[in-house]
């Protein structure tokens, strides 16, 4: 009985570490995607979409 508790003891800290894991990696994820939106790269890559669409084209 007293494997068993350690074995549930170590997985629900693992539990709280694997959480914390993946919420810095999502931070990190959604910094970057807004730090590139930010750049002349970004901008650059969206002109011929932008030139050529039918909304655009209307106006």
């Amino acid at each position: 009985m007293r494997t068993i508790n350690k074995f549930l003891e170590m997985d629900s800290r693992a539990d709280r570490v694997s959480t914390t894991v993946t919420r810095i990696g999502l931070v990190v994820v959604l910094i970057w995607i807004g730090s590139i939106k930010s750049l002349d790269y970004e901008d650059e890559g969206i002109v011929p979409f932008v030139a050529n669409g039918p909304l655009m084209g209307f106006f």
